[in-house]
């Protein structure tokens, strides 16, 4: 399924629309839903540029695929900290995409670059949040 960002056109895709396989959803499509943690439920991965949703993505353990086809986006700690598959042609998507197809597993091989990463930005993901929150408030109390 290929759901198009709100900046994003679908004539850009007239080449992939005749594939049985692949599913092209417009932004403005209004009978489903806007939330795009509805969308990541069952992603085997998704691919972005630099999108807020790669973070999303990744914290709930869904590989990234980033694109930069035009060597602009290098230099962000996203990619720096090779927690992306992250590739700058299309031969290097279209094996990315076909390992992916090939091995469910593939994606575990970034888990712990990928986990390092949000750890680093974003703090544990352990589900003690709310928690930690509480704890805080009680001590500034």
């Amino acid at each position: 399924v290929i759901k198009l960002h709100r900046k994003d056109q679908v004539e850009f895709y007239e080449n992939m629309r005749s594939r049985k396989n692949i599913t092209i959803i417009e932004h403005s499509h209004n009978r489903l839903p806007d939330d795009i943690f509805d969308w990541l439920q069952g992603c085997h991965f998704l691919i972005t540029c630099a999108s807020a949703v790669a973070y999303e993505a990744m914290m709930l353990d869904i590989p990234v695929i980033t694109i930069d086809y035009c060597n602009e986006i290098g230099n962000l700690e996203l990619i720096k900290s090779n927690a992306t598959f992250h590739v700058k042609t299309i031969q290097e998507l279209q094996d990315t995409i076909g390992q992916f197809a090939g091995n469910d597993s593939y994606g575990n091989q970034k888990k712990a670059e990928v986990r390092s990463f949000i750890e680093h930005n974003y703090y544990k993901l352990d589900g003690r949040s709310s928690f930690r929150c509480a704890e805080e408030i009680m001590a500034l109390l």
